[in-house]
């Protein structure tokens, strides 16, 4: 099972100079994405597994693996806890 963004009507997404901004209208929230976190999330749409996500990071901004990893782990759970993830179907 893989773990994607959820999509619905009530998310809106915007990109400014790199991050995000996402409106949950269910819940009435607003989320800005650090760079970092705007890609995991673009990765976690395209359904990409949380190790392809921590090998992006390294490329994008040079960090050690472990780093990374740990970066995916902490950020999917902060989506998760909002209720921004969903189970792929």
């Amino acid at each position: 099972m893989s773990i994607t963004i959820r999509r619905d009507d009530s998310l809106m997404v915007r990109e400014v100079d790199g991050e995000l901004v996402v409106l949950d209208t269910s819940s009435n929230l607003v989320h800005q994405f650090n760079r970092t976190a705007a890609l995991i999330w673009r990765l976690c749409a395209a359904a990409s597994p949380p190790e392809a996500m921590a090998d992006a990071l390294v490329e994008a901004f040079d960090v050690e693996r472990q780093t990374a990893l740990r970066d995916v782990a902490e950020t999917m759970a902060k989506l998760r806890s909002l209720n921004l993830l969903a189970d792929a179907s």
